[in-house]
C-alpha cells in the first residue's frame, strides 16, 4: 500500500436516469455535454489515473479513459457503493476523488482545495442539512474494508456507510457553507434543468 498522498479520480456515470428520461451524461450545459464538462474538471486535478465508473460501457466512452464496471452479482443492485468498491479495488493510489456526472456546478478549484485537506488513511466529505454528500467526496484506500462490509450485509445506503467511516476516523466531515451548496446540486429531472 502506498505511504504517500496520491490521487485517482472517477466520474460516476452508472445511473439509469429514469426520472430524467435520457442519459444525463449527454445533456448539454454551457455548450458541452455533462460528461465532457465533468471529465475536463477531473483532468485538471493533480491525479494519476482517471476512471469512468458505470454499469455498462457508455456509448460515448473512448479508449482515453479506463471504464470500471460496478461490482454486481446479478442479485442486487448495489448502486453507487458497488461502483465505489470496484474503483477502490482497481486504483493504485492512496485516495480517490469521486464525482457524479450530474453535478454540473462542482468546480475543479473546490475539489483541488479539498484534496489538500486529506491525509494518509483519511478522506473528506461534506455534510449538508444533516446528510453526507458521497459524490464530490475523497475516499482513502482504507475505506474499502468498510465498503465491503456494507455490501456483504446488503446495506447499500451511503449515509449509513459514511456514518461508520466518520466514526472510525476514515473520513473528515466539513459542514457545507452556504456559498458552497451550489457545488452539490445535481440534475435528476427535466424540471431541475429548466427551473
Amino acid at each position: 500500500m502506498t505511504q504517500h498522498l496520491s490521487f485517482s479520480a472517477a466520474l460516476l456515470v452508472g445511473g439509469e436516469s429514469k426520472r430524467m428520461g435520457k442519459d444525463k451524461a449527454l445533456l448539454e450545459f454551457c455548450g458541452e455535454t455533462l460528461w465532457q464538462r465533468q471529465l475536463s474538471k477531473l483532468e485538471s486535478l493533480s491525479i494519476q489515473t482517471l476512471y469512468l465508473s458505470a454499469k455498462k460501457v457508455p456509448s460515448w466512452a473512448t479508449d482515453k479513459y479506463a471504464v470500471v464496471l460496478d461490482k454486481d452479482d446479478g442479485k442486487f443492485d448495489k448502486g453507487p457503493i458497488g461502483g465505489l468498491c470496484t474503483l477502490l479495488e482497481t486504483m493504485d493510489t492512496s485516495h480517490l476523488v469521486l464525482l457524479a456526472v450530474d453535478m454540473p456546478f462542482m468546480t475543479a478549484d473546490f475539489l483541488s482545495g479539498r484534496m489538500k485537506r486529506v491525509t494518509i488513511g483519511c478522506g473528506w466529505v461534506v455534510q449538508m442539512d444533516g446528510f453526507y454528500q458521497p459524490m464530490g467526496a475523497i475516499y482513502p484506500q482504507e475505506t474499502l474494508f468498510y465498503i465491503k462490509e456494507s455490501l456483504s450485509s446488503k446495506d447499500y445506503s451511503f449515509q449509513s456507510l459514511m456514518k461508520k467511516m466518520v466514526q472510525v476516523e476514515k473520513m473528515v466531515v466539513e459542514v457545507c457553507r452556504p456559498e458552497n451548496r451550489k457545488f452539490f446540486a445535481n440534475w435528476n429531472s427535466p424540471e431541475q434543468i429548466n427551473g
